[in-house]
C-alpha cells in the first residue's frame, strides 16, 4: 500500500491515497485481499478462513492510516475550439510600462524646441551668425558653412552699423553675399532691444499647447496671410456700418497721428506716409522703405518712424490711429507679431517715455492724407528705380 501510494509526482500520490481511502470504506480491500489469496492457493477459501487471515483486534480507521481526505485538483477546462483566440507571437498580452529616463526626455524635448525655434533680431548681440537659425521666421534657417576661420565667432551684431543699428551692407557682402537680400527684410531694433527667441510657423511667434504640433490649416493660412492682412486692413466698411465718429477723438493736450503704408509686392518696396496735428499747427511726413516683406512690416514701419519724429519734437502726450487693425490690436496689448520684433518693441519702448500714449484704429476713409502720403512716396521711388524709356 505504501510503494502504491509513494511515487514521484504529489498529485498522482493524493489521487492514489483517496482512492485507497474511500476502497477501504467500501469494503473493496477485503475483496481485493480474498480475491490475492485465492490466486495464490488456488481455491475459494471460505468466509471464515478469510477471517482468519485478517487480524481480531479492531481495525484503525482509514482516516487515521491513510491521514484525511484531500480535495483532488479541479480538472481542466476543454479547449474552445469553437472559437479560439488568435494571438500574436512575442510578449504575452498585458499593459507594458515603459520608464524613460529623465534625462532622455528632457533631451527629446531640448531637441524638438529647437528644430521649432528660431532667434528674432533685437541688438544680435547674443546670435552667433552660424551656429543659431535667425534668417527666417517660417523654418530654422542659418546661414551654410563652413564659415571662414576669421569670422567663426561673429554675431549678428557685427553686421550692424553701430552708430545707427541699420544693415552694414558692406559688411555683409563681404560675408555672406548670397544671403544679403534676405538679412537686410530683417527689422532689427534701432533701440537695443535685446534678441528674442521665438516659435517658428506662428502669427505670435510665441509657443503655447496648440502651437507645439504645426497643423495643416495654419500651414494653409501662413502661405494666404500676406496678401489677406492688407486686404482686410483696407477694407472699406459699408456707409450704414460705419461706426460715427466720438465727440471726443483728439484731447486738447494731445497731439493727433495718423500713420499709412503703401507697398509694392514685386520689388518689396514700402511708402510711409504719416500726419502729426497738435493744437497750434499740423505737419506731414513721408520716407521710402526697401527691403520690406509684408504690408503689416510697412504699417509698423510708419508708426515706428511716426513715434521716433514725435520725440524728436518733444511731443509729450499723443494719439496714434492706423487704419491696419492687427497692428494697433497689438501694440494696444503689447503681443508680439512674428517678423515684427524689432519694430513693436522699438515703438514700446519710445512710447514708454511719453507722458500719455494711445493707439486707435481708424477706417481708411478717415485716413486719406496719410494713405495719400504713402502712395506718392512709393510712386516717386519706383519712378527712380524704373529703367528710363527712350521714344
Amino acid at each position: 500500500m505504501l510503494r502504491y501510494t509513494q511515487c514521484a509526482d504529489p498529485t498522482e500520490s493524493a489521487a492514489r491515497r483517496e482512492r485507497m481511502r474511500k476502497a477501504e470504506e467500501q469494503g473493496q480491500m477485503e475483496e481485493s485481499a480474498r480475491r490475492i489469496v485465492r490466486n495464490l492457493f488456488g481455491t475459494a477459501p471460505e468466509v471464515n478462513q478469510m477471517e482468519d487471515l485478517v487480524p481480531s483486534a479492531e481495525r484503525i480507521p482509514a482516516t487515521l492510516r491513510l491521514g484525511p481526505p484531500t480535495q483532488s485538483p479541479p480538472a481542466a477546462a476543454p479547449p474552445n475550439t469553437e472559437n479560439p483566440v488568435k494571438r500574436k507571437p512575442g510578449r504575452p498580452p498585458g499593459k507594458r510600462t515603459v520608464q524613460q529616463s529623465p534625462k532622455l526626455l528632457k533631451g527629446l524635448g531640448r531637441d524638438i524646441m529647437l528644430k521649432s525655434a528660431g532667434w528674432e533680431v533685437g541688438n544680435g548681440e547674443s546670435i552667433n551668425i552660424w551656429e543659431k537659425p535667425w534668417l527666417n521666421i517660417t523654418s530654422p534657417l542659418r546661414p551654410m558653412g563652413p564659415p571662414p576661420e576669421e569670422f567663426q565667432n561673429l554675431t549678428v551684431a557685427d553686421l550692424l552699423l553701430p552708430s545707427t543699428r541699420e544693415w552694414n551692407r558692406n559688411m555683409i557682402q563681404r560675408i555672406l553675399p548670397f544671403e544679403e537680400h534676405r538679412i537686410l527684410t530683417i527689422k532689427p531694433s534701432l533701440t537695443g532691444a535685446p534678441d528674442k527667441l521665438s516659435w517658428l510657423n506662428t502669427t505670435s511667434g510665441e509657443y503655447s499647447t496648440k502651437t507645439g504640433i504645426f497643423t495643416a490649416e495654419e500651414t494653409l493660412s501662413k502661405a494666404v496671410a500676406c496678401a489677406r492682412e492688407w486686404a482686410t486692413s483696407q477694407i472699406s466698411l459699408p456707409r450704414s456700418a460705419r461706426t460715427p465718429p466720438s465727440s471726443v477723438t483728439n484731447p486738447m493736450d494731445c497731439a493727433l497721428i495718423k500713420t499709412d503704408a503703401a507697398w509694392n509686392e514685386r520689388l518689396n518696396i514700402a511708402g510711409l506716409g504719416w500726419t502729426i496735428a497738435s493744437q497750434d499747427k499740423s505737419s506731414s511726413f513721408s520716407s521710402p522703405a526697401h527691403h520690406v516683406s509684408s504690408p503689416l512690416v510697412a504699417e509698423g514701419l510708419a508708426v515706428r518712424e511716426a513715434v521716433l519724429k514725435c520725440r524728436e519734437l518733444g511731443l509729450a502726450r499723443i494719439i496714434i490711429e492706423s487704419d491696419s487693425a492687427v497692428l494697433i490690436k497689438a501694440l494696444q496689448t503689447k503681443a508680439s507679431l512674428a517678423g515684427l520684433y524689432g519694430i513693436l518693441i522699438d515703438i514700446i519702448s519710445v512710447t514708454s517715455s511719453f507722458d500719455f500714449v494711445s493707439f486707435k484704429w481708424i477706417s481708411r476713409d478717415n485716413n486719406v492724407v496719410a494713405d495719400t502720403l504713402a502712395k506718392q512716396i512709393l510712386s516717386f521711388e519706383l519712378g527712380l528705380i524704373a529703367p528710363p524709356t527712350f521714344v
